[in-house]
């Protein structure tokens, strides 16, 4: 019995030798030229790296690019702010009170319900550029009195005030020596501490509408308290000696009432101003008032 089998295996390796050449030239046309690539197989299998091995290649792992670390902006530290240094507050001094009579005056205050010489009036007479105080009598005045706590006074109602007021003609004024210094009378009922102001033409001509060149007032400083003044009495200054000329300061004299009561003047200092007339005449009606 004959076997065909080598015969048809011979056909079967030519059948199969001829389809790879013509897929090797069908791939080979794909390609362009060059080498020669292998076809996916069907149904999606893996395609070879050109190693044989079959083995799909290893993905690689994407490499994570770290992101760049924000540079920290440094925060500025603030200057604290300079702590100022306080400013030292003078001490408060005692405000000078004018007595009621329109002048500053230095003394101690008085007390209340004591009694005291509170005012001496002079008038007289000072030669052109100063020298020795010439007394008039008549025109000259001591005034004793002692303060006391007043009761407290109603608030005002207040009133408008005149839109229209017209602006006041400054009053003539004079040049005069303005002296300034303080008085003491001894007494065993009111011993009195003040201060002393007198004023005098510089030329000597007496003052307009007065028989005299110069006029003064001893006052006390009155309490920084609202008071009320209890007149005790009044009378006379009997004798002054006293001289005021600018270039011989300080100048230190006497003071006698004619109560028997005596004391001194001191002058320390001396200026010239232009003084309105109406100051002038302001202590002249106080003396007068006490004539």
């Amino acid at each position: 019995m004959q076997h065909h089998r080598p015969a048809r295996r011979r056909l079967l390796t030519r059948v199969a030798a001829a389809g790879v050449a013509s897929l090797s030239l069908f791939a080979a046309g794909c390609s362009g030229g060059g080498g020669t690539t292998a076809l996916p197989p069907a149904g999606g299998g893996v395609t070879s790296n050109g190693s044989g091995s079959g083995v799909p290649p290893a993905t690689p792992t994407p490499t994570v690019k770290p992101s760049a670390t924000p540079t920290p902006v440094a925060t500025a530290t603030p200057t604290p702010a300079a702590t100022p240094t306080p400013v030292p507050t003078a001490a408060p001094t005692s405000t000078p009170s004018s007595g009621g009579n329109g002048f500053a005056c230095s003394a101690a205050p008085v007390n209340l319900n004591q009694p005291y010489y509170a005012d001496i009036l002079l008038a007289g007479d000072v030669p052109a550029n100063g020298g020795a105080f010439a007394l008039n009598a008549q025109l000259s005045r001591w005034i004793e009195a002692k303060f006391v706590p007043s009761a407290p006074t109603p608030t005002p109602v207040p009133t408008t005030a005149p839109t229209d007021v017209p602006v006041p003609t400054p009053p003539p004024a004079r040049p005069m020596f303005v002296y300034s210094g303080t008085y003491h009378i001894d007494s065993a009922t009111a011993p009195t501490d003040g201060c002393f102001t007198l004023i005098a033409t510089t030329d000597g001509s007496h003052l307009i509408g007065y028989p005299v060149s110069s006029e003064g007032i001893g006052y006390v400083n009155t309490p920084q308290t609202q008071v009320d003044t209890i007149l005790l009495g009044s009378g006379k200054i009997s004798a002054v000696a006293l001289n005021l000329s600018p270039a011989a300061l300080p100048a230190n004299g006497t003071i006698a009432l004619d109560d028997g009561d005596t004391g001194t003047i001191s002058v320390q200092s001396v200026q010239t101003q232009q003084l309105p007339l109406s100051r002038v005449r302001s202590l002249m009606n106080r003396v007068q008032g006490h004539r």
